[in-house]
């Protein structure tokens, strides 16, 4: 009886290993804040059940890569020292051991390295060289392991940056549509599959080659909801003066409606409203909440270049 109810519990055990690598990616780039959430405490804290076993050794070399360069705060910094901390590593939750498995140090070598040169990429194109220098001084650490060399890890990152991010994207943009289901908010809810694959291609660009013009075009994306926003608000506007007799207001409103499209076309046309589209059916709210969604994918990958999309010119 004991024997099958030992098996019984290990069948389960296997199956939530199972779930939990599937969910957050075996063999992909690492969810840095999916895995470090593993390791914090109900106030978002690392808990201190890891950080008492640690040496003080393991600490210093991780803790000065963002954040408080005093602690371990930051989802790099959480993922880093939980594996690389022998006595930490020991005691990690099993769904950790699924997603960094212990007896697999090359494969986690590799999704931490990539983690490590990601953000180096970033600050390179950031010019904060010090912060480069401690960056660089992790990733020698990793390669110095001599369970995979530095080019493995770059090839391992741009094989499969692409494929994190239409997971990220994918993730955050169903938020506007569940947001307009919930309030019970009448219009359009779905954003289009063109625009869609144009965030995860332009988001790409820049991961992989972090430049002024790969930004420019990110930011550019912010400008075009904001104006896709602001043509709902205005058609709106439009419907209603002609409902009213307003004829002069509807003109004003329909001549403001139709510069927004132009400035919205010479931006991306993957925005335009489908042919049967009733203007009754647009909503201002959902395209904020797709600003949102777009910028919480790329918040995702990296907080600074999300602030940095973020601050463009208010539409007017």
């Amino acid at each position: 009886m004991n024997n099958a109810k030992t098996a019984k519990t290990a069948f389960f055990v296997t199956i939530l290993l199972l779930a939990a690598a599937n969910v957050f990616g075996q063999t992909g780039l690492l969810r840095l804040s999916n895995y470090s959430n593993l390791f914090l405490n109900r106030v978002g804290r690392l808990d201190s059940k890891y950080l008492y076993p640690a040496s003080d050794e393991d600490y210093d070399r991780f803790c000065v890569l963002g954040g408080d360069i005093e602690k371990i705060d930051i989802p790099l910094e959480i993922s880093l020292f939980s594996y690389y901390s022998p006595d930490v590593n020991q005691i990690r939750p099993p769904e950790a051991d699924a997603i960094l498995p212990a007896n697999n140090p090359r494969l986690a070598d590799q999704k931490l390295g990539a983690a490590v040169f990601q953000e180096i990429q970033i600050l390179r194109f950031l010019n904060d060289t010090a912060a480069v220098t401690r960056h660089e001084a992790v990733l020698r650490f990793i390669t110095d392991r001599g369970n995979v060399t530095r080019q493995e890890v770059e090839a391992f990152y741009r094989n499969n940056i692409r494929a994190l991010i239409s997971d990220v994207v994918d993730e955050e943009f169903r938020y506007p549509g569940e947001q307009i289901r919930r309030n019970n908010q009448a219009g359009i809810n779905t954003v289009p599959p063109a625009f869609i694959n144009e965030v995860k291609q332009k988001i790409t660009n820049f991961f992989l080659t972090p430049n002024q013009q790969n930004l420019n075009d990110l930011k550019n994306l912010t400008t075009a909801l904001e104006l896709r926003s602001r043509y709902a608000d205005i058609t709106k506007a439009w419907s209603l003066a002609n409902a009213f007799g307003d004829t002069a207001g509807a003109n004003r409103r329909l001549s403001q409606a139709q510069e927004y499209q132009s400035r919205l076309n010479s931006i991306t046309r993957n925005l335009n409203m489908p042919d049967n589209f009733r203007i009754a059916d647009d909503n201002p709210s959902f395209w904020l909440y797709v600003k949102f969604a777009y910028n919480g994918s790329i918040r995702q990958l990296n907080q600074e270049i999300a602030r940095m999309v973020d601050d463009v010119p208010r539409v007017d």
